[in-house]
């Protein structure tokens, strides 16, 4: 895993616990709405994710406490060819053919969420169940998202924090939160750095599996004391 990928995780990991308790509460939410990432729901197996988004790529997850398995969007600028291989069912295609354009197309297409511009995305799995999604976008969007996902999902909670730059310096932070039917939905307007915006969406199941491993590891943890 590159630098970036790992900066990326990291930044994802940093808040998750918080996502924790929205994905408890949102397991007592009763709306119409259902939580879908350009419509695959929470739920999806990775089966159908990977069909329907080919440009990822899938692995065991190196931290069971989030997850079994994790799918992470191939990196904007880096080579396609095997995903497109694998999606159009072909070891040697040549660029220009008609399927070698549809996948770069729906890549393209997936790249653009509510007014931002993708830089990083992954989807988590637990038990082949979409648990999670997390995306990295710019800053400067962050307000267009969030006005994108209030005329989908309707009411939200805003709430600011308090972030402590490298200086020392304190930066107000906006979290804006959706409760709907099978998840909980957070948008992001800084991540710890100060860099990035993130959005992600959660499973009931996600956050009870993730409190559960997280005990169990504790547990283990504590035998070596």
């Amino acid at each position: 895993m590159n630098a970036f990928y790992r900066r990326c995780r990291v930044l994802r990991d940093a808040y998750i616990v918080g996502l924790v308790l929205l994905g408890i509460t949102a397991a007592a939410a009763q709306t119409p709405l259902r939580a879908e990432f350009k419509g695959v729901p929470l739920g999806a197996s990775e089966q159908v994710w990977v069909s329907t988004f080919p440009f990822f790529r899938c692995e065991d997850s190196a931290d069971r406490t989030f997850s079994d398995r994790d799918c992470v969007l191939v990196r904007p600028g880096d080579d396609l060819r095997a995903e497109i291989q694998r999606a159009c069912g072909q070891t040697q295609i040549q660029v220009g053919t008609d399927c070698w354009n549809d996948v770069q197309h729906r890549y393209d297409e997936f790249l653009s969420f509510g007014g931002t511009q993708i830089e990083y995305a992954v989807a988590r799995f637990v038990a082949d169940r979409l648990s999670d999604v997390s995306i990295i976008y710019l800053p400067r969007d962050f307000q267009k998202l969030t006005s994108a996902l209030t005329v989908k999902y309707g009411a939200l909670k805003i709430t600011e924090e308090t972030l402590t730059n490298l200086m020392g310096a304190k930066v107000s932070n906006t979290v804006a939160r959706w409760t709907v039917s099978g998840g909980g939905l957070e948008n992001r307007k800084y991540t710890n750095t100060l860099e990035r915006s993130s959005f992600d969406m959660m499973s009931p199941p996600f956050a009870a599996n993730f409190l559960r491993r997280s005990q169990e590891a504790a547990k283990g943890n504590a035998k070596s004391l």
